[in-house]
């Protein structure tokens, strides 16, 4: 939070409310729009989504659907560049549309 409130005093001028903002502002930002705290990972945003892709496949309502990392090979679909990077997640709505009419769509 600190290179946060640095770098918005440093763009906005005191006189401003932007150059006024305090650690409690961003606090009750991250409240109000439900942010986690630690929401980086790991400042490598490679391992970071790593990470979090991990943590959602332990989950008992694994939202993934696809998770394909750059090198990676994909053997079943040959148009898929190993140079490619896929991540596919679901919520539970769109859980529901796919059950619903999965059957009728082509990937």
């Amino acid at each position: 939070m600190a290179t946060i409130l640095d770098k918005t005093r440093e763009e906005y001028s005191p006189t401003k409310r932007f150059g006024l903002t305090t650690r409690k502002d961003l606090y009750n930002i991250c409240r109000d729009k439900q942010i986690e705290k630690n929401v980086v990972l790991h400042t490598d945003d490679a391992t970071s989504v790593d990470i979090m892709v991990k943590k959602m496949q332990s989950d008992t309502k694994n939202p993934l659907l696809l998770y394909k990392v750059v090198d990676d090979e994909m053997d079943y679909y040959s148009k898929i560049d190993k140079r490619d990077f896929l991540l596919g997640i679901k919520n539970d709505a769109q859980e529901k549309l796919l059950e619903l009419y999965g059957k009728n769509c082509i990937m």
